[in-house]
């Protein structure tokens, strides 16, 4: 599988790969490495998707959860 490395505030960070046993991940998420190499999807309070207007990429985090059904993200 093919991952960046996102640390500190710097957005330029080169693609690397990694050999996963598992076939179970979702092509495109977002997934959270622990030390000891196992991979945790934190969706829906993390998620990075892509802005509209200039296509950079975008971290979103639950800003609050005022009612269950509603979900709001901050950037």
């Amino acid at each position: 599988m093919e991952f960046e490395e996102l640390t500190g505030d710097n957005v330029l960070v080169p693609v690397r790969e990694r050999t996963y046993r598992s076939s179970d991940l979702e092509a495109g998420s977002l997934y959270l490495a622990t030390d000891d190499g196992r991979l945790h999807l934190p969706r829906p309070f993390l998620i990075r998707q892509r802005c509209a207007k200039c296509r950079g990429w975008e971290t979103l985090h639950i800003d609050n959860l005022p009612h269950i059904a509603t979900v709001r993200s901050r950037v």
